[in-house]
């Protein structure tokens, strides 16, 4: 399985990395936190189902 960084999914979202924080934070995009640190990734799963499920 492949894992986004909140940079990458920022870009291919066409959104800032501060809204994927949002969202995650917000419970609207699932992510995993990597080991004791802060930082966030995100599934290639997870973000195709995101992209599903807010499609306009």
């Amino acid at each position: 399985m492949h894992y986004y960084s909140v940079r990458q999914a920022a870009e291919i979202l066409q959104v800032k990395e501060r809204t994927i924080c949002r969202w995650i934070k917000g419970g609207k995009l699932s992510a995993s936190k990597l080991g004791g640190t802060k930082l966030f990734r995100i599934s290639s799963e997870e973000l195709t189902q995101f992209i599903e499920r807010n499609r306009v």
